[in-house]
């Protein structure tokens, strides 16, 4: 099967158990509340948003006063509520007289919980996706005193802003980070003055970040800073046989390419990039004794079909939890998740950061799944999709949750129920929005493939 397809259909299983359990969140509230719950549809049955184009599913079948189906068009996917004004339904299909099992004939503190269910669902699946994967495959965590026995690979943007090749990190914001993944903890380096502590030939400087730090990062689209690790093969990758095919094995480590000495990591990824579509020879030590060379074919991206291994080049330490141990583990990786997506956010609405280089719809999704099923990485990124729809879904835009809650909200505090003439012409408007910001995510990912 080919890369473009494990994609694909990596973000088709999760866009599916993500819809189905956000859905059913809204679903399960309503028949809490006794209200008849008329469609249960994951991904749309028509052409979003205009509901009566292309309109046909996969498969529906009704039972009891409920349709069940799976819609064509899968981006997406609802719930429709007898009595609610939603991208579904128009105004004037409404009866006069609202009807006891109708969603707005019901009390509003019902309405918003029915409202916040799908989201609500959406944030304990993420918790409980990350609880599980904590239970399943534990932590391997990098020492940052196992870094700073090489010190780090500095990047062209850091050594602009003042780090060398083999800095040693010593503190963050003031803080002294036990792990490399509290080091690059984005709510940390998106923190406002934010400054580094390096120790460099025995004394410790400190360097100031830029005020366009954030944005510059997300820019770069790769860490600024990395740890420098010898190139120990982990394994050779089914998709890219040219490693295997030329005779490298796992455990191998690489030193050498061309007759030119390769210490760490980083510097056989640029020796890759710099050699892309021609036949190189690697320098192997094998068995940390013998010396071998192998000739390889570098294919166009600059890969050989290898995956290094991070264990074997330092002494990490692997946390295993019991189940009881991994929830509340689950629980502090799902609020890291909620407040960094949060950050990102005030981020880009303030203009710090910019939306096109933060912001990725359904393609950039897909690559992020990667062109080989690694079910950790699967479900972990599941997990964070989970955590982003449920903030997305918050924001007070017609259409989405947030923009119901709003209203209902409104009524709640003023005790004046939002006409369904004016909700039905914020939904309008909130589609509006919806659409461009749909638009604008496709399009963009298709910028940054072709850039």
């Amino acid at each position: 099967m080919g890369g473009g397809f494990i994609m694909a259909g990596q973000l088709l299983l999760s866009l599916t158990i993500l819809v189905s359990l956000h859905e059913f969140g809204h679903f399960i509230t309503a028949k809490w509340f006794k209200m008849r719950v008329e469609k249960f549809y994951i991904f749309f049955d028509f052409l979003f948003p205009m509901a009566n184009v292309a309109k046909f599913a996969i498969f529906k079948k009704k039972i009891g006063d409920t349709e069940y189906g799976i819609g064509w068009f899968p981006l997406g996917g609802y719930v429709n509520i007898s009595g609610m004004i939603d991208e579904t339904t128009e105004k004037d299909q409404l009866p006069a007289e609202p009807q006891p099992w109708e969603y707005r004939s019901k009390p509003a503190w019902q309405r918003l919980i029915v409202i916040l269910g799908g989201v609500i669902v959406n944030l304990i699946l993420g918790v409980v996706i990350f609880t599980g994967i904590m239970y399943a495959y534990g932590e391997v965590k990098l020492p940052l005193s196992e870094v700073n026995k090489v010190g780090i690979h500095a990047s062209d943007y850091a050594k602009e802003i003042g780090f060398l090749e083999g800095d040693k990190i010593v503190s963050v914001n003031g803080n002294h980070p036990k792990y490399w993944d509290e080091l690059m903890d984005m709510k940390e380096l998106m923190a406002d003055n934010l400054y580094f502590e390096v120790e460099r030939n025995g004394e410790i400087k400190r360097l100031e970040m830029t005020s366009d730090f954030t944005s510059r990062l997300i820019q770069e689209k790769k860490l600024f800073i990395n740890y420098r690790m010898v190139t120990i093969v982990e394994k050779l990758t089914p998709q890219l046989s040219n490693a295997k095919d030329a005779g490298l094995l796992v455990n191998d480590q690489i030193i050498g390419a061309n007759d030119a000495p390769l210490q760490f990591f980083h510097e056989f990824q640029d020796f890759l990039q710099e050699h892309k579509g021609t036949q190189i020879k690697l320098i192997v030590l094998r068995d940390f004794k013998d010396t071998v060379s192998l000739n390889v074919a570098v294919n166009a991206n600059g890969q050989i079909g290898f995956n290094p291994s991070l264990s074997k080049a330092f002494s990490v330490d692997t946390i295993k939890y019991s189940l009881l141990q991994a929830i509340p583990e689950g629980i502090k990786l799902g609020y890291k998740t909620v407040a960094d997506q949060l950050t990102g956010l005030k981020k880009i609405f303030t203009g710090k950061v910019s939306a096109k280089d933060s912001l990725s719809g359904p393609i950039g999704i897909a690559q992020a799944f990667g062109s080989k099923w690694d079910w950790h990485w699967f479900w972990m990124l599941t997990g964070l999709i989970s955590m982003v729809l449920a903030i997305m879904n918050l924001l007070p835009i017609p259409g989405l949750d947030g923009g119901y809650a709003i209203f209902i909200l409104w009524e709640m505090i003023t005790g004046k129920k939002v006409s369904d003439n004016v909700m039905q012409k914020a939904l309008s408007v909130g589609l509006i929005i919806i659409l461009m910001l749909t638009f604008f995510a496709i399009g963009n990912d298709i910028f940054k493939m072709f850039k």
